[in-house]
C-alpha cells in the first residue's frame, strides 16, 4: 500500500514541477491543467479497473454473481475480502509503474527549479 501512495505522489509534483520548468510563462496554465485532467480520467479508470478485478476475484470464490456485485456479507465474507486483496495488489501495481515511470523519465532532468544560464 505505502507503494500506492508513494508512486502517485512523486509522479503528480514531478510533473507539475517539470511543466513550470519547461514550459513558457503564458503556456504553464494550459499545461497544468492538462495535467490536471489527465490526471482525473486516470484516477477514474484505475478505478473501474480495480472494481472490475475486485469483483471479478470476488465472482471467482462465489456461486452467486449477485452477492459478488453488493458485497453480501461484507467483511466477514471470505471471497469480499479475497476481491479487496485483489484490487489492493492491482493499486501497489499501479503505485510501483507510477514510480518507475518517474525515476525512468526524469532521470536526466537535473534540478528542477534552478535558473536558467
Amino acid at each position: 500500500m505505502c507503494l500506492c501512495v508513494f508512486g502517485a505522489d512523486t509522479l503528480f509534483p514531478t510533473l507539475v514541477l517539470f511543466n513550470a520548468h519547461s514550459l513558457p510563462n503564458e503556456d504553464q496554465a494550459l499545461g497544468g491543467a492538462t495535467i490536471n485532467a489527465i490526471g482525473q480520467v486516470g484516477r477514474a479508470i484505475g478505478l473501474a479497473i480495480a472494481t472490475a478485478i475486485q469483483v471479478a476475484a470476488q465472482k471467482s470464490q462465489e456461486r452467486s454473481t449477485s452477492s459478488a456485485v453488493t458485497g453480501a456479507g461484507s467483511l466477514g465474507n471470505h471471497a469480499f475480502r479475497t476481491g479487496l486483496r485483489a484490487a489492493d495488489w492491482f493499486s501497489v501495481a499501479s503505485g510501483a509503474l507510477a514510480l518507475v515511470t518517474v525515476a525512468v523519465a526524469f532521470r536526466g532532468a537535473g534540478v528542477i527549479g534552478k535558473a536558467k544560464k
